[in-house]
């Protein structure tokens, strides 16, 4: 891919850039078999915990310091990530208080600063593991806990976007707090929650009852707890059977097992998986 430098009409052409960044590489791996065998090694590789993750992160940065030349074609050094823990810990910023970043980089210092004031309210809302699981897996406390995180300057939208930066977007919100308040924490994504509460969940229902947990389920893994919510049963409702006249027809006159049932296995959903 370095020809295509040479290949290329002017310096702002894609060609140009490609073949400016493979001019630097070498590649140390001739043998295509081995590349894919360490590809599919890398890519078996999870990094879930705060042990794990800063794993990663030392890896990272000391391969872009042996590389040299940095801040050029080399790369730029990041701010070790136990730098960055201790100094936030020291300064201790509240939410609302404004941080510079000057050279913002992986934005290092803002998403500590959000964690940590995090970590520092979650104890305020629920004691351990136990408890949030039993907050969590009922649609009414799991609404009173996201107003209370709200109110505390942790609107959803933010937990949202920590989903997103420690890797989390197929699993569940409950997950992203208890990664947060126990950093040991190990993530399954919603479809392993799913897959191994299922039985659990089936046991004890009919099949027509069955069919509209499973499509729940679904929905569940497809979007996320939203999908959990007690406001969005109508909605799931109609999107399933229509409209309610044929959901009482399918389930057999009664919609409000129908709200129980909704309600009920959500606790099986967010039991304690024991190994």
């Amino acid at each position: 891919m370095k020809k295509f430098k040479a290949d290329a009409e002017s310096a702002d052409t894609i060609e140009y850039k490609i073949g400016e960044i493979f001019s630097e590489l070498k590649n140390r791996i001739q043998s295509g078999y081995n590349l894919r065998e360490v590809i599919n090694l890398i890519d078996s590789l999870r990094f879930r915990t705060h042990a794990e993750k800063h794993e990663m992160s030392h890896l990272y940065e000391s391969k872009i310091q042996n590389m040299g030349n940095a801040g050029r074609n080399g790369g730029e050094y990041y701010t070790p990530r136990p730098l960055i823990t201790t100094i936030v810990k020291v300064l201790a910023p509240k939410i609302g208080d404004k941080i510079y970043d000057g050279a913002v980089g992986s934005a290092g210092f803002l998403c500590e600063a959000f964690l940590n004031n995090l970590f520092g309210e979650l104890p305020n809302l629920f004691k351990d593991e136990i408890q949030l699981r039993e907050i969590w897996s009922k649609p009414n406390t799991r609404k009173d806990l996201l107003e209370k995180l709200d109110a505390a300057g942790f609107p959803k939208s933010d937990l949202q976007i920590v989903q997103q930066l420690v890797n989390m977007e197929k699993s569940d919100l409950f997950d992203v707090l208890e990664y947060v308040f126990n950093g040991n924490y190990r993530a399954m994504t919603r479809e392993e929650r799913v897959a191994t509460s299922r039985a659990t969940i089936l046991a004890l229902l009919d099949s027509k009852q069955r069919e509209f947990i499973e499509f729940v389920l679904s929905k569940y893994i497809e979007s996320g707890v939203e999908e959990l919510d007690i406001e969005k049963l109508p909605i799931l409702i109609t999107s399933k059977y229509q409209s309610f006249e044929d959901a009482r027809e399918e389930m057999g006159g009664d919609l409000g097992k129908l709200s129980t049932m909704f309600i009920e296995f959500q606790k099986h959903l967010y039991e304690q998986k024991v190994a």
